[in-house]
């Protein structure tokens, strides 16, 4: 009795692996089409779904005048405000794109774990900072060098 609607549920399946295996395909080849996109593959943690997802979100970015604002209109890095000679950091907003936020929090775990047992300065780097403040604090951590 279940034969029937179990080969159904594992042909759907097979379907909609094949409908996501060619959406990446077009993904992957507009993010290597559009030079802005390739300029954003070069960095670790990015692929062509994320990629995609920054340009279509920010464009250009030259709304941004540093990669500080960047993470604060994010929301991965803490609010700054200040005036004359007073300077604050409020709390971490939540604002923002949730959906390309979630993307490059996951790009950046999978840098961290992929970067262990490697020697490069960026790996040291991540690790010095895991150790110091734990990995899930690391993926969170204001000050990312990409």
């Amino acid at each position: 009795m279940l034969k029937d609607p179990l080969n159904s549920v594992a042909d759907e399946h097979c379907y909609q692996n094949l409908r996501i295996q060619e959406y990446n395909c077009i993904l992957s080849e507009m993010a290597h089409q559009h030079p802005l996109c390739q300029i954003l593959l070069s960095i670790p943690g990015i692929g062509p779904i994320n990629s995609t997802a920054l340009y279509s979100a920010i464009g250009n970015g030259a709304q941004f005048n540093s990669g500080r604002q960047f993470a604060v209109w994010m929301g991965l890095s803490q609010r700054q405000s200040g005036g004359g000679d007073k300077f604050t950091s409020g709390g971490i907003p939540k604002r923002g794109n949730r959906y390309l936020r979630k993307q490059l929090v996951h790009g950046a775990r999978a840098v961290l774990f992929r970067s262990k047992g490697k020697k490069g300065p960026l790996n040291r780097w991540a690790h010095s900072v895991a150790k110091r403040r734990g990995v899930p604090k690391a993926n969170w951590q204001p000050g990312w060098p990409f």
